[in-house]
């Protein structure tokens, strides 16, 4: 068969258009593989590198749209606090003795003070002694067996409502979404096989465990009603451990009760009424000073549980920059292919440990912020990356983010 001039054109012109296809697949880049994959919207990505010695933006995609952050708001609340409360501070939970010491009776009740302590006998994490046998053993060294009144506990230090209003209800029963209250206990959770559900009064059950304990141990709790103020002696004080080990843990697994505690407490530490909204306004004082634009950022909680906070890339790697100097607030972002959320992100490749992000995610989104590190771990880069309402795996969200970092500071290091 003879082929004609104008058959061979087209047929030349289509292998062309072929090859040309072909070279423009592999030459993508991964930051237009990730904006062109068709589970993934280009204006539901925020992205943003920046060079921190030298304050140029390596990659910016998208930089003031605001999106939802998820536990990267974390990142936000830990950064606040700690510029006010400086990393050694400790949450403080008193019991007294109230009422007159007769013999081995104590006529009158014991009463505990609720510091806010949001690792109070945790599951994990930073660890400072078990209350409940701190309180028996206390009372028998003071020689008491049997005590007339009950157990009181004040935990005014943070004022209502213990959740934030605008969480999901379907989060509220899990542990995850327990409440914050100035008497917090074991996490504010139980476990009822592998899952974690919220307690609706933390309080009661550390009232509950210590009357168990005194019984074991012979000190027995009449429970008449006493109404009377009586003499206060301080039966223990139990320290946690410093708030930069609480932080860090917060950072590495991602705890909502610690991050709003956190909140509470910069506040606190400002003279304030420990509430959600003050820790909130002191925030949003505080990054305005440091000449942030606010344009596009909505603060809700401390936790990022809620989907009403919107945070922007470029805020977000403001404040990140900002606090790059840090040193202990930068050791808190878990290390890529390493520790809490991020131990197979980006594992044996390159990034291996050079990279150190929080994670957030929610159902529809993936979000990653922090640093990337040099040989002695100083942030030499902030890294922010955010995805919201994506319809394909998760897993394929995470193969492109990664993608995205590996070749953009092999570019850099070029």
């Amino acid at each position: 068969m003879t082929l004609r001039r104008n058959d061979m054109k087209k047929i030349l012109t289509t292998l062309i258009c072929m090859l040309l296809v072909t070279v423009m697949v592999y030459a993508q880049s991964s930051m237009d593989k990730l904006l062109s994959h068709s589970g993934i919207e280009r204006n539901k990505v925020a992205v943003m590198v920046v060079d921190i010695n030298t304050d140029s933006t390596l990659l910016a995609h998208n930089i003031e749209g605001p999106l939802v952050p998820a536990s990267v708001m974390k990142a936000i609340t830990i950064a606040s606090t700690i510029s006010s409360t400086g990393i050694d501070y400790r949450y403080m939970t008193r019991i007294y003795m109230v009422g007159s010491l007769v013999g081995e009776e104590l006529q009158g009740d014991l009463l505990i003070i609720g510091g806010g302590d949001p690792s109070l006998n945790a599951r994990s994490g930073p660890q400072s002694g078990d209350i409940v046998d701190e309180c028996v053993n206390a009372l028998i060294r003071k020689g008491v067996k049997r005590i007339t009144g009950d157990i009181k506990v004040n935990q005014t230090i943070f004022p209502g409502p213990a959740t934030v209003p605008s969480w999901a209800k379907e989060d509220l029963k899990y542990g995850y979404g327990a409440g914050c209250y100035g008497l917090n206990f074991e996490n504010n959770s139980y476990l009822k096989g592998s899952q974690s559900y919220s307690m609706s009064n933390p309080a009661a059950t550390l009232s509950r465990r210590i009357k168990e304990a005194c019984a074991e141990r012979g000190v027995t709790f009449e429970a008449k009603q006493n109404d009377a103020e009586g003499q206060r002696t301080l039966l223990l004080e139990h320290r946690s451990a410093t708030i930069d080990e609480i932080m860090r843990h917060c950072m590495q697994v991602s705890d909502n009760l610690y991050a709003e505690t956190l909140l509470r407490t910069l506040a606190l530490s400002k003279g304030e009424e420990a509430s959600t909204q003050n820790g909130i306004a002191i925030e949003k004082e505080m990054w305005r000073a440091h000449g942030l634009d606010f344009k596009g950022v909505t603060l809700i909680d401390g936790s990022g549980l809620s989907r009403s906070n919107r945070m922007t890339a470029k805020f977000l790697a403001g404040v990140l920059k900002h606090a790059s100097d840090n040193a202990d607030y930068a050791s808190f972002f878990p290390l890529a292919g390493q520790e809490g959320t991020l131990a197979k992100f980006l594992k044996d490749t390159p990034l291996d440990s050079y990279i150190a992000l929080k994670t957030g995610s929610m159902r529809g989104i993936q979000c990653y912020a922090g640093y990337m590190l040099d040989d002695d771990y100083v942030p030499t880069h902030v890294v922010v990356m955010m995805i919201n309402d994506f319809t394909c795996d998760r897993s394929t969200v995470r193969s492109l983010c990664e993608e995205v970092l590996l070749e953009v500071f092999n570019n850099s290091n070029n």
